[in-house]
């Protein structure tokens, strides 16, 4: 959250200009879809059936190419202010989501291996944290978070006011907290919460203004942090 008479260009160029000390990290924020889980084959096979049903032109194309945007994001992309279609596929995808997400390569092995390091994890995501929760319980490491902030909790991502209590509920300074999403929206709470940001671009998407650094797994921090 933004401090008051606080200047969003003088705050990003200071956090631009830090030197960017991963290896000091105590503590890591992850951001859940297409970070750790991904789930594209679900929203794009409820997505066409809603379509369909509708009689709304369908674009895979399109779709695709939407990647890394929220999927209320997509949908008023996609349909406007056609509310009733939005909540058919919200609908369709929760119901269907626990059985398709999907652990990205080396994600799980991982988590395992910075939580046995002592490296205290979160979860902050615009995803509900039930939907968050079934992914963690699928793959047996919810008890791995210390934290799981969804998208149902108020104020949502990126304002962090709520894990500006948590970092100092576990005494955390700052510079001891690294935030790994693949968004903007990932980006404007490290901001936000004036902590480094790691973009996970696993499909290939572009560099992000305000990472400190870009990666294509979740394998890399484990080299980062010299663990």
């Amino acid at each position: 959250m933004l401090v008051l008479g606080t200047n969003l260009d003088d705050k990003q160029t200071s956090i631009r200009k830090r030197i960017h000390k991963i290896s000091m990290k105590k503590a890591i924020i992850f951001d859940s879809d297409d970070t750790i889980f991904h789930s594209n084959k679900l929203g794009l096979i409820t997505l066409k059936e809603i379509c369909k049903k509708n009689n709304v032109p369908f674009s895979k194309k399109k779709y695709l190419g939407m990647t890394g945007k929220s999927r209320s994001d997509k949908a008023r992309i996609l349909f406007g202010d056609k509310n009733k279609i939005w909540a058919e596929w919200n609908k369709a995808y929760e119901d269907g989501y626990q059985d398709a997400a999907t652990d990205l390569p080396g994600a799980i092995n991982t988590l395992k291996k910075l939580k046995e390091k002592g490296i205290i994890l979160f979860i902050f995501s615009t995803k509900k944290s039930n939907l968050i929760k079934q992914a963690l319980n699928k793959y047996k490491v919810k008890d791995l978070f210390s934290e799981i902030i969804g998208g149902d909790s108020i104020p949502k991502k990126p304002n962090v006011f709520l894990f500006e209590q948590i970092l100092k509920q576990y005494s955390l300074e700052k510079e001891e907290v690294l935030l790994v999403g693949d968004s903007k929206v990932d980006s404007l709470a490290a901001l936000h919460l004036f902590v480094d940001f790691t973009q996970i671009a696993y499909f290939e998407q572009e560099p992000l203004p305000l990472a400190n650094k870009v990666i294509t797994s979740l394998n890399e921090l484990i080299g980062e942090l010299n663990l």
